[in-house]
């Protein structure tokens, strides 16, 4: 049978992250809550690495 094709590597623009905007309202929060399309301002330095597969004998 024929191997069915590798898919391709995720980018960047593939991730829904939060984004910064002048003039939208910040939610005060009490508590454990989820904030949809939250106004974010630093989001962390985002790496991609490859998932390598470690063999071994068994």
């Amino acid at each position: 049978a024929p191997k069915p094709p590798a898919p391709k590597p995720a980018e960047l623009s593939d991730l829904d992250a939060p984004t910064a905007e002048e003039g939208r309202p910040i939610p005060v929060v009490f508590g454990a809550v989820l904030l949809r399309g939250a106004n974010v301002v630093w989001y962390g330095d985002l790496e991609a690495e490859p998932i390598k597969k470690k063999g071994g004998k068994k």
